[in-house]
């Protein structure tokens, strides 16, 4: 289902009123009237019926555009009663105790007691206590066998972490701590057993199903698995959905709903915008740099190379996809996935959302791009609605955010990393260093 967008910088948050006539039944102010809506299902379309909501509709609204009509906060009026939601705080940074090193992922335990953090250049994860934010286990390589790790989902025992892989040419693999152990390698691993699978994304974790959201230079996919509670233990794939992501953008971010029975998931445009060639040089700068970054670099020149000579041209860089959005996919009890998603909500521009995390009937989406992450209220087709916050200070191209289960903490992963023409300069950090975790705590505030 392809609905109106709500709330992202950009977005178009009209309700369908033009010239003063038009409401298109998308927004009525009479009770009782359905508020209707099309949904595609797989070659054709289904009526879909939503609650109805009464609000105002004025023009020349905070994002007014010509004679497009936009919902003004101070005067929309609903059925129901305001209620009073929190707002988060910025309180502080927690740097993890290694050199520069992007943060991809961080994870809250269930009990709000805990939070993981990846470091993936570093090739370290972190858990910390959530109360005194002091670190209580540093897992390193060679004994946490990493390899740039991504991914991360916690239960109050277990970390479970997913790695990138780099280079990308071999499939992603899964790792399992005991936190309580004092060992420092992992209780399990396990190989990605669809071979072309790489970057192990990101990941959300209900009951005994655990989801993963597979990118980079393989086939975007999403995919779950058995996980074993007691002995730390992820078992085989119960399933695989691919095929939407090849026509739509690669997955990012995914998140189960609080039922448990749908999955959000980030969809982004792998590439939208053109790399200047200063930044073609730090990248080849950056990989000389590297052990063995030679050859690396010899190899990404000759696929250059080659590309040119099959296809008379080389890749130019821009959107091949149809565009970047949150796809809500069903999710069964025993892990099956639904093969397009039942509901998507589109974004008009290219924003490079990353992960996704949704908590109760709230969710927090990361923008890098625009160095904020924006907290929203879950609609009733169970996307993100109304926008309750957009957060900003001390972040550094935010990458990923979690709310903590008693809605008290949220916090944001950072890469930390400098920012030119909309497309971050991959591997050059800020000075001074900003890839970090920003910590928010919750104040009660009116909306």
């Amino acid at each position: 289902m392809r609905r109106p967008n709500a709330g992202f910088p950009g977005q178009d948050d009209r309700l369908g009123a033009r010239d003063g006539r038009d409401l298109r039944g998308t927004i009525s102010d009479f009770p009782g009237l359905e508020d209707r809506m099309l949904a595609r299902d797989g070659g054709g379309y289904a009526r879909i019926n939503l609650a109805p909501v009464r609000m105002t509709v004025v023009r020349h609204g905070w994002r007014g555009i010509g004679s497009t009509y936009f919902l003004i906060a101070s005067v929309a009026r609903y059925t129901g009663a305001m209620r009073n939601t929190s707002q988060f705080l910025l309180d502080g940074q927690v740097l993890p105790d290694n050199p520069p090193s992007m943060v991809p992922s961080v994870a809250i335990s269930p009990s709000s007691e805990l939070f993981a953090v990846s470091c993936k250049n570093a090739n370290r994860v972190y858990v910390y206590d959530l109360a005194s934010r002091a670190v209580k286990r540093d897992y390193s390589n060679p004994s946490g066998c990493f390899d740039h790790p991504h991914a991360l989902a916690m239960t109050d025992r277990f970390v479970i972490v997913g790695n990138k892989m780099d280079p990308e040419d071999r499939p992603a693999t899964l790792l399992v701590f005991d936190i309580d152990s004092p060992a420092a390698e992992p209780v399990c691993q396990l190989v990605t057993p669809v071979p072309e699978l790489r970057e192990a994304h990101s990941m959300s974790l209900h009951g005994d199903r655990l989801l993963v959201t597979y990118s980079g230079t393989g086939p975007g996919a999403l995919a779950s698995y058995a996980f074993d509670h007691d002995t730390g233990q992820i078992g085989e794939m119960l399933d695989i959905s691919m095929d939407w992501f090849a026509g739509f953008g690669a997955p990012k971010g995914v998140s189960f709903n609080a039922a448990g029975d749908r999955a959000l998931v980030s969809v982004v445009s792998v590439k939208a915008i053109k790399s200047t060639l200063s930044q073609k040089l730090g990248r080849a700068r950056w990989m000389l740099s590297q052990e063995q970054g030679a050859a690396r670099l010899r190899r990404m020149l000759g696929g250059k190379l080659r590309e040119l000579l099959t296809r008379g041209r080389m890749s130019t860089g821009e959107d091949t996809t149809q565009g970047n959005g949150i796809a809500l996919f069903e999710v069964g009890t025993s892990g099956q996935l639904s093969r397009q998603p039942v509901a998507v909500q589109e974004m008009p521009h290219y924003c490079r959302m990353e992960n996704i995390h949704a908590m109760g009937q709230h969710c927090v989406v990361a923008d890098p791009m625009r160095g904020e992450v924006k907290l929203f209220e879950l609609d009733n087709t169970g996307l993100p609605g109304r926008e309750l916050q957009a957060l900003k200070d001390g972040l550094s191209f935010p990458h990923d955010a979690a709310i903590a289960a008693d809605g008290k903490t949220l916090l944001v992963s950072n890469y930390g990393l400098r920012v030119e023409n909309e497309k971050p300069l991959w591997h050059q950090f800020t000075d001074p260093r900003s890839d970090s975790v920003s910590v928010f705590l919750a104040a009660e505030a009116a909306v």
